[in-house]
Order: structure tokens, then sequence, then C-alpha cells
């Protein structure tokens, strides 16, 4: 068993930092720390998964001709 300590940019998550600081001198326990990515990165991450999506949304087309509704519809394909 072991404990788990959570830091992000070298503050304490879910405990204070001094709070981390003073397990760490605890030498009876087992402790493992997890450092956890900052939120400059996940947020560059979560606007170029954006930017992605939106990219790729942009290649298909918004409409359709209405030749190609007309023949959908012909084809039992569309609704109306």
């Amino acid at each position: 068993m072991g404990v788990l300590l959570f830091v992000r940019e070298g503050q304490g998550v879910l405990l204070e930092t001094e709070e981390i600081k003073h397990l760490l001198t605890q030498r009876e326990l087992s402790m493992y720390i997890i450092r956890l990515e900052s939120f400059r990165n996940r947020l560059t991450q979560s606007f170029t998964l954006f930017t992605t999506w939106l990219g790729e949304l942009f290649k298909e087309p918004f409409f359709f001709s209405s030749r190609a509704f007309h023949e959908a519809r012909e084809d039992g394909h569309g609704k109306g």
C-alpha cells in the first residue's frame, strides 16, 4: 500500500503543498508523487483538438444542392 500525492506546477492538488512536504518526511509510508499536466498544456491541447474538429467540419459542405435533395427523395433516402 502507499499514498498517492498529486501535484501540478509544484503545488499540491488534493492537499496543501505544506501537507505534502510534511508527508514526505514520514519514512514509514510509501508515497507516490503524481505530476499532473499544467493548465496551460491542457488548454493548448483542447484548443488544438477544437481547431482540428472545426477544420474537419468545414471540409464537408453545410448545404447540398436542391438536385441532390430531389435525387435522394426519388431513391427513397430522403424524407419529406
